[in-house]
């Protein structure tokens, strides 16, 4: 699927500012020029500059997560919700594997593993957020 935005939207939403962040680190942004509100060019271009004041971070943190909380329902639907179901259903078993077991270092050995299979199988199925996966299993294992 491809649903082209205008350069405006992107800035809108925060994300231009989120991946300037990011290339800053190469010493790159892309410029996003305007005159009285209308965009007139944007380009890649090498920076000497690393970062932004504190007053753009507070703005594009701010339009990022609000970005978020509007589009998350679509963004999770685009996913794949039954990838979702696969991961939460073998989280599952393998936490009750981990209760079964006894020894607190064989329990502490297999929930590291749940922990770790289940990072590489977000991470393969489009989910990458190992610190949610990290709490949720610690959530769900400390019982």
């Amino acid at each position: 699927m491809v649903d082209e935005k205008t350069w405006k939207e992107f800035k809108d939403s925060g994300l231009l500012w989120w991946v300037n962040m990011i290339i800053h680190t190469f010493g790159w942004a892309i410029v996003y020029e305007s005159e009285n509100g209308t965009l007139t060019r944007v380009y890649p271009a090498r920076v000497k500059y690393r970062g932004f004041d504190e007053k753009s971070n507070d703005e594009g943190y701010e339009k990022v997560t609000r970005y978020m909380k509007e589009n998350a329902e679509n963004l999770l639907k685009e996913t794949g919700v039954s990838n979702q179901q696969q991961i939460k259903g073998m989280s599952g078993k393998i936490l009750k594997i981990i209760n079964e077991l006894s020894k607190f270092e064989d329990r502490f050995a297999m929930w590291a593993t749940q922990n770790t299979l289940l990072f590489l199988t977000m991470l393969s199925s489009g989910f990458l957020s190992g610190a949610t996966i990290t709490f949720y299993l610690f959530k769900n294992w400390v019982r």
